[in-house]
C-alpha cells in the first residue's frame, strides 16, 4: 500500500479488511443510492461509477468514523496490477488506491475524513483491470457506514541516539488509542533487533485493553553491540477492529548513532632522575590517574610494560575505584640488571565495564649508561705510566755501561 494510504490511516485514512459485517451505528447499501454496481472487462482498462449519499446526523457526534466498505472481485486471480479508487466530491486525490493484495475476503474499508463530507456527498469509484487481472466488479451491496472504533498508533523513542558501545540505551514504545472504542491489543517488540543490540532489562510486551484516549508504555533497554548507524527495529500492536480482524500497526524505527568507546582514566608516568643511571641504580617513577569522567568508575587494572632487561618494582595494579574528578598516585622503581642504553616504560589502562575502552599511558624513556671511571683512578694509572716511562729512561742505560 502507498505511503499516503500509511499516513491516511493515522488520521486521514484507514484501510480495513474485514470478512463479516460489524455492528454500526447506521449502514447504506450503495444500491439504495443507485448503484448497480461496476464491472471493467479486457486488459488495462478503466472506468469510473458515481454513488450519492447525505451525511447522516451521526457523523457529528465525537468520534463516529465515516466508512466505505468496499466489496470487489478481481478475476481471473488476485495477484497484479488492477485495483480499485475512491474519490469523494470531485476532489481529484483519491481517498484510497487499493491494490487486490488490500482486500481480504473481497472486503475493503475506507474512512472518508469528516471534513470531506457536505451535506450531500457523491462518491465516485474507478475499477483498472491488468494483463493478468482482466476483470475487476465492485459490487452493488458495498456500502457507506457510520462507526464507533478503536485507532491505534505506536511510537518508539529512545533516551540517547548516540550512545557509545556497550551502554544503556532507554527504549520507550507508546501505543496510543486515538479511536472511540476499547482496543483488545498486543503490543511488541521485534526480536530482530538483538542482533544489533543486547536488551538487559525492561518490558517487550503488553497484552490487554488499552481504552480510548489511553496509552500503555513498554520501557525496556538495550547496549548497542557495535558502534555504527543503526535503526531499530519497528515495535507494532496487533488490535481488534470492530469487524472482528485483526489488525497490525508498526511504529517508526528511531535511529541510534552509536560511538566508539571513550577512555575515561588519563595515566602519566614521570621521573625525577635528571641524569643517566647505572646498571643496578634504580629509578624512581610515579604514575599520576585521574578520572575525566563524570562519574565514578570502579575496578580499574593497570598493566605496566617494559623490556625486559628492566625490572619493575610493580607488574600490575587491579581493583582501583575512581570518584568522579578524583586523581591517584602510584609509585614504583625500575632498575636495568645489565646493558645500557634508553628503555621505554609504559602502562594501560583498563576497565571491568566493556563501554570504556583501554588507554595507553605515555612512554618514559629511562637512560642507563656504562660506569665511568673515577679520576682518583685516572690519576694513579697517570702516575703508574708516568713512573714507568722514568724508571726505563734511568736504569737502563746504567745496565748498557755495567756490561
Amino acid at each position: 500500500m502507498r505511503q499516503k494510504t500509511t499516513a491516511l490511516f493515522l488520521g486521514l485514512f484507514l484501510a480495513i479488511t474485514a470478512s463479516a459485517a460489524a455492528e454500526a451505528l447506521s449502514e447504506q447499501s450503495l444500491s439504495q443510492a443507485n448503484f448497480q454496481g461496476l464491472t471493467v472487462e479486457g486488459a488495462n482498462k478503466q472506468e469510473c461509477e458515481s454513488a450519492s449519499f447525505l451525511k447522516n446526523s451521526f457523523i457529528e457526534q465525537q468520534g463516529v468514523f465515516t466508512i466505505f466498505s468496499i466489496h470487489a472481485e478481481f478475476l481471473p486471480v488476485n495477484e497484479g496490477e488492477a485495483g480499485i479508487s475512491a474519490f469523494i466530491n470531485d476532489s481529484e486525490e483519491a481517498l484510497a488506491e487499493l491494490k487486490p493484495k488490500d482486500f481480504k475476503n473481497n472486503w475493503a474499508r475506507v474512512q472518508i475524513p469528516k471534513e470531506n463530507l457536505s451535506e450531500k456527498n457523491t462518491l465516485k469509484v474507478c475499477a483498472k483491470t491488468s494483463n493478468s487481472i482482466t476483470t475487476v466488479k465492485v459490487l452493488e451491496d458495498s456500502k457507506i457506514g457510520y462507526y464507533k472504533m478503536p485507532v491505534l498508533t505506536v511510537e518508539k523513542t529512545v533516551s540517547d541516539s548516540r550512545p557509545i558501545v556497550g551502554k544503556e540505551v532507554k527504549v520507550t514504545v507508546k501505543a496510543k488509542n486515538i479511536g472511540s472504542a476499547e482496543a483488545k491489543a498486543s503490543v511488541k517488540y521485534w526480536s530482530i533487533e538483538e542482533e544489533i543490540a543486547q536488551i538487559t532489562k525492561g518490558d517487550v510486551e503488553f497484552e490487554g485493553i488499552i481504552k480510548p484516549g489511553e496509552a500503555v508504555e513498554l520501557n525496556y533497554y538495550v547496549k548497542p553491540k557495535y558502534a555504527l548507524q543503526m535503526d531499530l527495529a519497528s515495535a507494532w500492536a496487533d488490535f481488534e477492529n470492530v469487524f472482528g480482524e485483526t489488525e497490525r500497526v508498526y511504529s517508526n524505527r528511531p535511529t541510534l548513532y552509536v560511538q566508539e568507546p571513550e577512555f575515561k582514566i588519563m595515566a602519566f608516568l614521570s621521573t625525577q632522575e635528571q641524569t643517566a643511571l647505572k646498571p643496578g641504580e634504580q629509578a624512581e617513577i610515579t604514575l599520576t590517574l585521574r578520572n575525566q569522567a563524570q562519574a565514578a568508575i570502579e575496578n580499574v587494572s593497570i598493566s605496566f610494560q617494559a623490556p625486559e632487561s628492566v625490572i619493575l618494582s610493580k607488574e600490575k595494579i587491579e581493583g582501583l575505584n575512581f570518584q568522579a574528578g578524583e586523581t591517584k598516585t602510584i609509585n614504583l622503581s625500575a632498575t636495568s640488571l645489565f646493558g645500557e642504553g634508553s628503555f621505554q616504560i609504559g602502562c594501560k589502562v583498563a576497565y571491568n565495564d566493556p563501554a570504556l575502552a583501554s588507554s595507553e599511558c605515555n612512554k618514559l624513556v629511562l637512560e642507563f649508561e656504562k660506569p665511568k671511571a673515577s679520576q682518583a683512578f685516572v690519576a694513579a694509572l697517570a702516575l703508574v705510566v708516568i713512573g714507568a716511562i722514568v724508571y726505563a729512561f734511568v736504569y737502563k742505560p746504567e745496565r748498557k755501561r755495567a756490561g
